[in-house]
């Protein structure tokens, strides 16, 4: 039989039988390193690490990480959608890590992007019929279209619902951006 001093060996505890090693940290897929017109809600995905069963994710408006807007652990699969509703022409940075039964990988290097800009629709004079895919951060009517309002005689949605600035009725609350909507201008 073989010593443990003959294999150059103290004790047992020098090498271990079957331990889990500490997984790698995710390779990233999206969104793309300095990417811009990111949408609102965006979906970052990653590729799976092997040993891995769950993902830290952390989501900040600063390199250094020290102004979080997302900080999440235990994220199964490979895609997480936001549905906080970031904020328009701002940059972000995410990293993530991967633990498993080894324990959990170091961050990953931080990637960026910039979410879109404003939205701005042209209303010309007269009738519009204007729609959009747009999640605006405050969806109040009366912040949305603050800008236009001296301008704007009424808006119409197909319900029948109006904003009527004119005689402060907001029957339609806020907007929805699956809905279409009429609006008639005095001026552009």
């Amino acid at each position: 039989a073989t010593s443990t001093q003959a294999l150059g060996l103290n004790s047992f505890s020098d090498f271990a039988i079957g331990e889990a090693a500490i997984p790698t940290a995710p390779i990233f897929l999206a969104p793309a390193n300095a990417a811009t017109g990111v949408g609102l809600t965006p979906t970052y995905s990653w590729n799976a690490v092997a040993g891995a069963t769950s993902y830290g994710l952390q989501v900040a408006t600063d390199a250094g990480f020290t102004a979080l807007v997302e900080n999440l652990s235990g994220l199964t699969g490979t895609s997480h959608v936001s549905t906080l509703g970031y904020i328009n022409s701002t940059v972000y940075y995410w990293r993530m890590n991967a633990t498993g039964a080894g324990g959990t990988s170091a961050w990953s290097s931080a990637w960026s992007f910039t979410t879109l800009s404003p939205h701005n629709i042209l209303l010309p004079q007269g009738w519009n019929m204007i729609s959009s895919y747009i999640h605006p951060s405050t969806p109040a009517l009366e912040t949305m279209l603050a800008g236009i309002t001296t301008n704007m005689v009424i808006m119409k949605n197909n319900a029948g619902l109006v904003y009527w600035t004119a005689f402060g009725i907001n029957d339609i609350g806020s907007w929805n951006q699956v809905e279409s909507y009429q609006v008639y201008m005095q001026s552009a």
